[in-house]
């Protein structure tokens, strides 16, 4: 099975296809929004990790020249100084990466809604309309058989959506990604930021 992507942008809307096998949403996001999401490092993890890395280094050094082979002061700069350059190159290799929007620089958040699953067909329609007046009247429901997974940038200028089922132990999409860019994503967020609340 092949998915398509709906792109609304203020000059129109571009369908791109996203191939069944791509089963994780953020990744989908990226290939949806033609390269203008992408997993890029956070450079706060990065400096984090040097800071911690280093610190570890100058806590090893300064064991050499601290107190006896025997002394516990001697074992502790060395073990905080290993676990401190442990945790600085997870910070810095694996914690470090973050989703962005491309053309703006800002952090994009990932969030999920849970609806009730009667309500499916609507949601989907009501998002594929682009009636966002109207999504905020539908009932939210705890952990239920739909939801609805929001990547949306912190500046407003882009938000993605998917809607998803549950079939039992999996949730499987039950729609396209929306992408939505500039005053229509803005449109979407506000109404998003109403439903959480």
């Amino acid at each position: 099975m092949v998915w398509f992507s709906l792109v609304v942008t203020d000059e129109g809307v571009k369908i791109i296809t996203i191939m069944e096998q791509e089963k994780n949403f953020e990744q989908d996001i990226i290939t949806a929004s033609e390269g203008k999401i992408s997993n890029a490092r956070n450079p706060k993890s990065i400096a984090t990790g040097i800071i911690l890395v280093f610190t570890g280094i100058i806590l090893i050094i300064s064991a050499k020249f601290t107190g006896g082979p025997t002394s516990t002061l001697v074992t502790l700069f060395y073990t905080v100084g290993i676990i401190s350059i442990i945790a600085g190159l997870i910070s810095a290799i694996w914690v470090g990466k973050s989703f962005r929007f491309t053309p703006t620089g800002s952090p994009v958040r990932h969030e999920t809604l849970y609806f009730e699953t009667h309500d499916l067909q609507t949601l989907t329609y009501l998002i594929e309309t682009g009636d966002f007046n109207q999504l905020s009247k539908v009932r939210r429901s705890d952990n239920s058989g739909v939801k609805i997974e929001v990547d949306a940038s912190k500046d407003g200028n882009f938000a993605a959506l998917q809607v998803f089922h549950y079939i039992p132990h999996n949730y499987e999409a039950a729609s396209p990604i929306y992408c939505f860019y500039d005053n229509q994503a803005k449109s979407f967020i506000r109404l998003f930021n109403g439903l959480k609340s």
